[in-house]
């Protein structure tokens, strides 16, 4: 009787997680899992040869702030993955930061359910079904204020101006 062997990852399709240090890098895992899609996750020195054959890369949210010492100290080349990238708080903040664009840190930060407008000409595969006007839980100290070259605002909340780009 042949057992069937396991995959290896270079013949699976799969996303990338990058974990920032959140409490959510392995529920977002594991909700790409429910989706039907294999999901790894990565710590964010992870070297970029090692995620080679990702599909897509999601950087995590985190409690740290992207400026100074306090960031979380992460392989630059993912910001340059040849794939989607999708980062999620801190991960956005991140991207903006590194990309060009303009992150500050809140006074009080933005904590807990928060009205999200979409920008009126966003079209996004990825805010596809997303009401125009949302309520979507934050939960950050640091907010990017402008996009970096390139990106252009998705959607904004009361607190951050661009709480989603692409």
């Amino acid at each position: 009787m042949d057992l069937a062997r396991p995959m290896t990852l270079a013949q699976r399709d799969y996303i990338a997680v990058i974990d920032f240090g959140g409490q959510y890098a392995h529920l977002i895992a594991k909700r790409i899992r429910h989706a039907g899609v294999y999901a790894l996750v990565f710590a964010p020195l992870t070297p970029l040869a090692e995620l080679a054959d990702a599909k897509g890369v999601v950087l995590s949210g985190g409690p740290r702030s992207v400026f100074g010492e306090e960031a979380v100290p992460f392989n630059p080349a993912l910001l340059e993955v040849e794939v989607p990238l999708l980062g999620l708080c801190y991960g956005h903040q991140l991207v903006a930061h590194h990309l060009g664009g303009k992150v500050n840190l809140l006074e009080h930060g933005e904590y807990g359910k928060t009205p999200l407008t979409l920008a009126p000409d966003t079209e996004s595969p990825l805010l596809e079904g997303v009401e125009a006007e949302s309520e979507v839980w934050m939960s950050h100290g640091d907010t990017v204020l402008a996009p970096p070259p390139g990106f252009r605002v998705l959607g904004r909340t009361p607190l951050c101006p661009v709480a989603a780009m692409g």
